[in-house]
């Protein structure tokens, strides 16, 4: 079993000495803090990456950057690099090829993952603390936990648990969440997010209607490849109903239909000839092989893992 919390945004508690404000994940820190961690790391505290050269700039100044977004990510991940490191150090988590694994953190957006209900309490604490001492506080009002169950029925120990805490507050259970655009839930099931995906095409494709339907046909097929061809996260869908994936295959080719101005009864394998576009089922696989081909030449660990036990496969 494994239970997982997503926190989904960090909120900072104290303001800035200067008196500005960041962009973004970066509302509320302590310069104070983020410069002395920059001064005992191994980034060099005088140059700030401007593209392809390095500019040695003044605390001032390089504050100024992060305002406007210059470096930012870079600046908010050695913030949290204390904190992070921490919550990994702790030897609690979920087991994957040998190595515990507890911590998913993507700009502001953190997850925390465990095998019981007392570890992962154990990592919330542990993160709310670690918090503090960076002077930064997690929002509980966009907090939530999800439990997953494992395949095997009979390994179920319990589906009743009391609520987590974090900072004193009760945290909600949830069966799905959209957690960087895409939809988790509890089943293991990607039919939630095959129907986003679907309410998604249909959406763009009727802006696409309304500003450009004058348009010559290059232009169209331009904004067609651009908009409505970049299936999100299309890669990673494993385990869905065929019900609902044929109905985004409906729904792609209706949208080139209507976008085109075909009749729609016109025949989808001669439309898409003439108009030179991949097929549902060839854009499917194209993104699919990608995605797992760029997994294949990546070197994180967790990546490395999934694929050598043959967790990710298609």
């Amino acid at each position: 079993m494994c239970l997982v919390a997503l926190l989904t945004s960090v909120r900072h508690s104290i303001k800035l000495i200067t008196g500005n404000y960041l962009a973004n994940c970066l509302t509320m820190i302590s310069i104070v803090i983020l410069w002395h961690s920059l001064l005992s790391g191994i980034v060099n505290s005088r140059l700030v990456s401007g593209g392809n050269k390095h500019t040695p700039v003044h605390l001032a100044s390089a504050m100024a950057l992060v305002k406007v977004g210059f470096c930012r990510h870079i600046f908010f991940t050695r913030y949290i690099r204390e904190l992070l490191l921490a919550i990994v150090q702790s030897n609690i988590g979920c087991n994957i090829g040998g190595i515990f694994y507890n911590v998913l953190a993507y700009a502001d957006d953190i997850v925390l993952m465990a095998p019981s209900w007392r570890a992962l309490q154990s990592l919330i604490n542990l993160l709310s603390c670690c918090a503090l001492q960076i002077s930064m506080s997690c929002n509980s009002a966009k907090t939530v936990c999800m439990i997953f169950n494992p395949k095997r029925k009979k390994m179920i120990i319990d589906s009743d648990f009391p609520c987590f805490t974090l900072d004193g507050i009760a945290l909600h259970f949830v069966s799905e969440f959209k957690y960087l655009g895409h939809i988790i839930n509890n089943e293991f099931s990607d039919d939630d997010d095959i129907k986003r995906e679907v309410r998604n095409l249909f959406t763009r494709t009727n802006i696409l209607i309304r500003r450009y339907s004058k348009c010559s046909l290059a232009v169209k097929l331009n904004l067609f490849k651009a908009y409505c061809m970049c299936l999100y996260d299309i890669g990673i869908w494993i385990y869905y109903s065929n019900s609902v994936f044929n109905k985004l295959r409906s729904c792609y080719n209706k949208c080139i239909k209507m976008f085109f101005g075909y009749n729609r009864r016109y025949s989808v394998t001669l439309m898409l000839s003439e108009l030179n576009l991949p097929s549902f089922d060839n854009l499917y696989m194209s993104c699919v092989h990608r995605f797992y081909a760029n997994c294949s030449a990546c070197n994180n660990t967790l990546l490395s893992n999934l694929i050598s036990l043959q967790l990710l496969t298609y």
